[in-house]
């Protein structure tokens, strides 16, 4: 946000914590934008000395509304995630269904000059509801091809390791991305679906290059499903 006509300088990324859960991460966010809201109310109450002013404070105080918009519809998507019921859960292989998103994405990707690359060492099996797996990983995919530098790449690993399914995030970042723009809050978003689903997710950044790992429990054969189902097998 400009700060020539009031004064105020607005830094998005100040005091703001990944590792906290996404709904505190949020309410955080949300401290900074109020405020300067705030103080430019209180100053259009004081009044201007020229047109230019209070056009230059109108136009600040759109811009915060519109930031604080964002993030209230953020912090209610996030709060239908963590209320929503878990479902029925089925054996799901994650691997065909990022091989499914990646191909649906090609085009996205390849629109932002992004070279999107998908290496799996195993189907990664687990006990899942089967379309809310689904969105999670589309969720996921397509938040990481937006926020990863156009013209870079996006490499996407799955593999087995001792009784997780890992899925691995590598890309390099806008030099100067704002943390709290759509495109970053819809990886939040993705972020809190799959910790929803039991998941551990773990962020990681050196430099400009940054890094999503994600950690589900593998299903071991299908004696787990049956055992769900009261089944024999």
């Amino acid at each position: 946000m400009s700060s020539a006509g009031t004064g105020l300088q607005m830094a998005p990324a100040a005091g703001l914590d990944r590792r906290r859960s996404p709904m505190a991460y949020l309410l955080h966010a949300l401290n900074q934008p109020l405020t300067g809201l705030q103080c430019l109310l209180e100053l259009a109450l004081v009044g201007h000395r020229n047109p230019e002013d209070a056009m230059r404070t109108f136009e600040e105080t759109l811009e915060l509304t519109a930031r604080i918009r964002l993030l209230v519809e953020a912090v209610r998507e996030i709060s239908d995630i963590e209320e929503s019921a878990p479902g029925p859960r089925e054996l799901v292989l994650i691997a065909d269904m990022l091989a499914d998103v990646a191909q649906e994405l090609m085009p996205v990707a390849e629109s932002r000059h992004l070279k999107l690359a998908l290496e799996s060492s195993g189907p990664l099996p687990v006990l899942a509801n089967r379309q809310r797996l689904s969105t999670v990983v589309f969720r996921l995919l397509e938040a990481a091809v937006s926020v990863a530098e156009i013209g870079t790449h996006l490499r996407v690993v799955g593999k087995e390791e001792n009784v997780e399914a890992v899925i691995r995030l590598e890309w390099p970042e806008h030099a100067t991305g704002d943390p709290l723009c759509r495109q970053e809050l819809g990886l939040l978003l993705a972020e809190a679906g799959w910790r929803k689903m039991g998941a551990i997710v773990n962020e990681d950044r050196a430099g400009l290059n940054r890094s999503l790992e994600i950690r589900m429990r593998l299903t071991a054969d299908l004696r787990e499903v049956a055992g769900m189902n009261g089944d024999a097998i």
